[in-house]
């Protein structure tokens, strides 16, 4: 199977890209991110799928593409073509498989590709420097003989891995440092024995805590009756105590309500002081609002007030207001203007030069011209100053190159030296090359002499054998005797004596003829090499003739260019000196001094323009300045005749902030006057109604005093207290009942409580507490036992862990019989997994490690000849006859191994899987003999197609056999 296609629709950095593959070995080349390992992933995603999401392999998804795909053309070993092509289409991956143009589908691929994984294939087919690197880590000797066994018998590491695994799973499950889970299932089975064991000498003590609990539980009944009796007794008495100051206050009360109840006006307080308070305020507001209206009515014979016919005139001259301020506001406008205007076209002048004003032609068409001619001359004085930057770069640049080439003349060898260093090299290339031929046709030559030999001593001896038979039968013809029989013997052997006189021994001479050759081109390098000094680099004078002849070339260029730029130099000088002549013309025509540069012209004809446009300008503010003056007089005479009518002084100046004033003024008085007048007939109503007030006021403080008995506000306040008093006694008097009543005293037993001592009621309450604790000392031992006991049985009849244990004690059973299960399933695994790759061994080892030594033998240039592999090790043997162990190895030797293996274990593969062989730059590590050694055996081999990605080109390859890929820059889509 060789891919002779790959057409790339968008993969990574890879787009639209379509590759041609016409040989079984091919070299692509390109440096670092030019898409190299794009590629190989590439090539794997169409054999195998593209990645899924969440797998360690990167997808690789286009950027700037909006194709994910691409198609790959196969070469079976059959001749058939097939053509896989695979896109990424709405987030399903589609795929066309095409066998000579018939459809096929993902199940055919598979057979065909004879159900190999992706990553089997990659283990085997694929390998890069990071594989030959594993070699190198830090691994035991036994670890390197694996590493290397598997690379030469499975192509992966993954046996291995499993029997680590399998391992690892037995020493969890067994082993003998009692760690291992069935040791410790074990143990666990016979403490939870343990544990049950006493767990049944617990029940056996159950019946005596039982007979002992009723007991104590009738002890316990006795001793709470007789507490509760006397907490009843106590209760009583502590209620006694706490009431008996109550009792002694309610009889006491009782002795002192025994009177007739006292009368007084209900809130009689509150209303009398009431309406004191609103008599004070009647009177305090009525005589404030006397004060008020005296002073409304002296205040309104203060206020005077303007003519009707003042206020009209004083509107006619604010409506003139804004009017007036323009006036003045346009005429100080105006002049500010004129000054401007004429500082302005003085000024403008002066920067012409003018003293005085002319009046010239200074129209768009003088502008024009001038503008035209002085643009000409912009562009021609600048064209010049780039032509003499141009003629001094170029004066420069052919003396630099011509230094540059007097530099090489002293570092460039001798014609002949260069010419012999060139026979030397063309001599060498011819040697390299015959010498090769005439290696190759020695070894054809002594297989085609050795077998010669042997087919002439087969011949002689045949021929010898004959010639004895035939002699030995005359001899026997002659005894007989039988003479026809003997000269027919006798004629026989004289032939067989002829043709084994005739049958020459093989005149086997190898090609002399290029022997010779090959000596001769020997002498010859020699004699160059001992006649001539050619100790420099060929390559190096190479690049100095044609640098020296590269630059004389463009030295005769830039001398060239030199003329030109002369000759285009006097043409401009022409033009500059006829556009400064016209526009001098023009600076005559517009009285400009001879000092101004012609340069500044058109700034000239635009202040000119602007000089005519501003004394038109000025003529017509003058105008306008005159107007303005006659309308300020005329409003001056009119507010002159008014100030002599108004009562006030007015100023000119601010005559309408004064206008102003004064009507708010007056009509502020106009406002306050009438504002007063209805102030005081509302002061007048007011007055009237509070006299009424004072009247009400005296005949209710009248109808107080009658009902409270008493004439005088200080009896009528005595007879409120003793009232008050009477009630609060009384009110004690209910609530003391009530407190009393609710907690049990009847009247006779208030009575009787308030005759006894607080002393003696203490007495008889400490007597009931010391008896009470006494009981309760005793009923507290008499529960302390009773908890023991019930403790005690508690944790007998809740105790199920018996049952637990029995039950933890049957899944342990099942756990361990599982993990016995699980060891002798791994053990069998193990054993199938040990047979396995002894068989492989015996059947496929043997010829892997027989084409190995033939690999090994030819990348090493014979300086090892045999891979040996016995007792279970692998071991190589050098051409002293020296054996090494891997270990032992150079860092390349070790590597070359591990080639040899894989590539032997390809070829015994090759008849079930005739796959590509896909190498990612694994030979960076080696130096350039070695690499192109292994390159030269690769494009030798023949069964199996080889893809060599590298970023180092090799000379071996040829450019037939090569792909060069170039790195696309892109901007990143933001």
């Amino acid at each position: 199977m060789k891919i002779r296609s790959l057409e790339i629709y968008g993969y990574g950095r890879l787009e639209h890209r379509k590759f041609d593959i016409h040989s079984d070995f091919v070299q692509i080349y390109g440096e670092n991110e030019t898409g190299k390992s794009t590629m190989q992933a590439f090539i794997h995603a169409l054999l195998f799928g593209f990645p899924k999401d969440g797998e360690y392999e990167p997808r690789l998804e286009p950027r700037f593409s909006p194709q994910y795909g691409g198609k790959m053309t196969l070469e079976l070993q059959s001749g058939e073509i097939v053509t896989i092509e695979r896109n990424y289409v709405h987030q399903k991956e589609e795929a066309i498989i095409l066998l000579d143009g018939k459809q096929k589908d993902v199940h055919w691929l598979n057979q065909l590709l004879n159900h190999i994984s992706k990553e089997t294939y990659k283990n085997i087919f694929s390998f890069d420097v990071l594989g030959l690197q594993e070699v190198h880590r830090k691994l035991t000797e036994d670890k390197l003989q694996a590493y290397l066994l598997q690379a030469g018998a499975f192509g992966s590491t993954e046996f291995t891995q499993m029997t680590e695994h399998i391992k690892q799973e037995k020493s969890r499950l067994l082993n003998d440092d009692v760690s291992g889970e069935i040791n410790k299932a074990t143990e666990a089975l016979q403490v939870l024995e343990s544990q049950i064991r006493q767990k049944d000498l617990l029940f056996e003590t159950y019946d005596t805590l039982l007979s002992e609990q009723d007991k104590l539980t009738r002890e316990s009944a006795e001793y709470k009756t007789h507490l509760k009796e006397l907490n009843q007794v106590l209760q009583r008495k502590q209620r006694e105590i706490a009431f008996h100051d109550q009792a002694k206050e309610w009889k006491a009360l009782e002795h002192k309500l025994n009177i007739t109840p006292p009368t007084f006006p209900e809130q009689g307080i509150d209303r009398f002081e009431a309406l004191k308070k609103q008599q004070h305020q009647v009177n305090r507001d009525l005589q404030l609002r006397q004060e008020r209206l005296n002073q409304l009515t002296v205040e309104n014979s203060t206020i005077q007030l303007l003519e009707n016919t003042v206020i009209e005139q004083s509107n006619d001259l604010l409506k003139q207001e804004q009017s007036y301020r323009n006036y003045q506001s346009d005429l100080s406008h105006h002049s500010k203007m004129i000054d401007q205007l004429t500082n302005e076209q003085a000024t403008l002048m002066k920067d012409i030069g003018w003293e005085e004003y002319h009046l010239v032609d200074a129209g768009p068409s003088v502008n024009e011209q001038a503008s035209l001619t002085i643009n000409q001359l912009e562009k021609d004085s600048l064209e010049k100053s780039q032509i003499d930057r141009e003629i001094n770069f170029v004066k420069d640049t052919i003396a630099k190159k011509e230094q540059a080439l007097h530099d090489l003349e002293h570092v460039k060898v001798h014609d002949e030296r260069f010419e012999k260093s060139l026979q030397l090299e063309k001599s060498k290339t011819d040697l390299i090359d015959k010498t090769k031929l005439y290696d190759t046709m020695k070894e054809e030559a002594a297989t085609f002499e050795a077998r010669q030999l042997k087919q002439y001593k087969l011949q002689q001896g045949s021929l010898l054998l004959m010639m004895l038979l035939f002699i030995g039968g005359a001899i026997y013809s002659f005894l007989i005797p039988q003479y026809i029989l003997l000269s027919v013997f006798c004629v026989l052997a004289v032939i067989t004596i002829v043709m084994l006189m005739m049958n020459k021994k093989p005149d086997l001479h190898f090609n002399q003829s290029l022997a010779q050759e090959v000596t001769d081109l020997n002498h010859k390098v020699k004699d160059l090499q001992d006649n001539f000094d050619l100790s420099f680099d060929l390559e190096e004078q190479r690049l100095i003739r044609q640098r020296m002849s590269e630059g004389k070339r463009e030295i005769a260029r830039e001398k060239n260019r030199y003329h030109q730029l002369n000759h285009s130099l006097q043409d401009i000088n022409k033009r500059i000196e006829q556009s400064t002549s016209t526009l001098q013309n023009i600076r005559v025509k517009l009285n400009l001094p001879e000092d101004y540069l012609v340069t500044r012209l058109t700034l000239a004809i635009k202040q000119i323009n602007k000089i005519n446009a501003l004394a038109i300008e000025l003529e017509t503010l003058n105008s306008k300045h005159k107007v303005t003056e006659q309308h300020i007089l005329q409003f001056n005479e009119t507010f002159n005749r008014f100030r002599q009518t108004v009562p006030v002084d007015l100023n000119i100046d601010s005559l309408f902030h004064d206008l102003k004033t004064m009507q708010t003024k007056d009509e502020k008085n106009k406002f306050q006057f009438n504002k007063n007048n209805d102030q005081i007939a509302l002061l007048n109503k007011e007055i009237a109604i509070m006299q009424e007030q004072l009247l009400q006021f005296n005949k209710e403080l009248k109808t107080l005093f009658d009902e409270a008995k008493v004439s005088n506000e200080p009896e009528y306040y005595a007879q409120e207290k003793i009232f008050n008093d009477y009630h609060r006694d009384l009110a004690q008097f209910d609530k003391l009942s009530r407190s009393l009543t609710d907690q049990g005293f009847s009247y006779d037993d208030n009575t009787a409580l308030s005759y006894v001592t607080t002393i003696d009621l203490v007495a008889q309450q400490n007597a009931i507490e010391a008896h009470i604790e006494q009981l309760k000392r005793d009923l507290a031992q008499v529960n302390e036992r009773l908890t023991v006991i019930h403790e005690q049985m508690e944790t007998i009849e809740s105790d199920d862990s018996l049952s637990r244990l029995k039950y933890e004690l049957q899944i342990k059973k099942n756990q361990l019989n599982t993990l016995i299960y699980d060891f002798t399933a791994v053990n069998y695994i193990e054993t199938l997994i040990d047979a396995h790759i002894e068989a492989v061994k015996e059947k496929r080892l043997p010829y892997v490690i027989s084409d190995a030594t033939e690999i090994f033998k030819y990348l090493t240039e014979d300086r090892y000849i045999q891979v040996l592999y016995k007792d279970q090790h692998l071991v190589v043997k050098a051409s002293d006859g020296q054996v090494y162990h891997p270990t032992e190895l150079s860092q390349s030797t070790k590597e070359i191994l591990y080639i040899a293996l894989r590539l032997s274990l390809i070829q015994s593969l090759n008849k079930y899987y005739p796959f590509p062989i896909i190498i990612d730059d694994a030979f960076v590590h080696f130096d350039r003999t070695r690499r192109e050694r292994i390159l030269e055996y690769m494009m030798k081999l023949k069964s199996n197609q080889i893809i060599y990605y590298t970023c180092n080109r090799s000379t071996v390859v040829t450019n037939k056999n090569t792909i060069t890929l170039e790195r696309i820059n892109k901007e990143v889509k933001k």
